[in-house]
């Protein structure tokens, strides 16, 4: 697709205000509920079974739609268009992302996230839509945000598991978040940037298979539900529609680090990985000189059979 929509519509996403002293950094405070939702994702990952359907994900319960690249990368940014997702069920959640990761057949394995979540019983809210990164090495060490360490947070005003202030409306204005993973060159560590402001950054060893740099990157949606339910909504909760960036979630400006640490714009073809396209569907953009190369992607969700 390479029409140009008009893009005046499209705005910085905040979170809340946080202004720590000089010399500490915020840290969401997390209870025992979000600790036992984060703990119930990862039980689910060991399951390559089919028993869901057979067009379900390896991981039951577990359903992307993305656009992937293989390669040797540094980094990985884009524009996620921040969405007030609705109907995310209990014990669900769902996500507009990016990825860099070792495992080339899903990125759970080996891998770093960062984007937005909704996720009601996790963060015990009523769908907030909230800042969000997680870590994992195997299917024994996964972790979100700050919940058992390995990210080190260095912002004083940005804290991971925040509110954004400000979503997207269906037809109207379009909010995004600048979002930015990439490996320092001196230090090895994989740092993590929003709105250009260092958030933290995951130490080079954490994850040893990302200390050369990653295989994979991804850039759209991820949605969780227990075993043989339906699988949740994701983006804007609607198929996206051909270059409609006022009704469809999106990720613009994909970009990627290279092997020799440049910020390159990603190639304008990617490959897709779809688990359930009764519930969930991705698209290519290009053409737009401010939207650069883009994805729309997202779906009401449903039984994936």
């Amino acid at each position: 697709m390479d029409e140009s929509p008009s893009t005046n519509i499209f705005r910085k996403a905040t979170l809340q205000c946080i202004d720590c002293p000089e010399g500490t950094v915020p840290i969401k405070r997390v209870g025992k509920e979000e600790l036992r939702a984060s703990k119930r994702f990862f039980e689910s990952i060991p399951s390559r079974s089919n028993e869901v359907s057979p067009q379900a994900s390896k991981y039951p319960g577990v359903y992307q739609a993305v656009a992937k690249l293989n390669g040797g990368y540094k980094g990985i940014r884009s524009k996620i268009s921040a969405q007030k997702l609705e109907n995310v069920a209990a014990n669900h959640w769902s996500t507009g992302q990016m990825w860099v990761s070792d495992d080339p057949d899903g990125g759970y394995i080996n891998s770093l996230w960062a984007g937005w979540i909704v996720a009601p019983t996790m963060f015990q809210d009523k769908g907030e839509t909230r800042l969000f990164a997680h870590w994992g090495t195997d299917i024994n060490k996964q972790c979100f945000n700050t919940y058992c360490g390995g990210f080190v947070a260095t912002s004083k005003k940005t804290a991971l598991g925040g509110i954004l202030t400000n979503v997207s409306i269906y037809g109207g204005d379009q909010y995004v978040i600048d979002t930015y993973i990439f490996q320092d060159k001196g230090t090895g560590n994989w740092w993590l940037q929003v709105e250009e402001e260092n958030v933290g950054y995951w130490p080079k060893g954490l994850i040893p298979a990302l200390d050369d740099g990653a295989s994979t990157v991804m850039w759209g949606g991820l949605t969780f539900g227990p075993a043989g339910e339906n699988a949740s909504p994701m983006g804007n909760g609607r198929f996206p529609l051909a270059a409609d960036f006022q009704k469809s979630c999106y990720s613009a400006h994909m970009r990627t680090v290279d092997s020799a640490y440049n910020l390159v714009e990603a190639p304008k073809h990617q490959d897709f990985n779809i688990d359930c396209e009764a519930a969930h569907h991705v698209s290519h953009f290009w053409g737009a000189s401010d939207l650069g190369v883009a994805i729309l992607y997202g779906g009401p969700g449903g039984a994936c059979s």
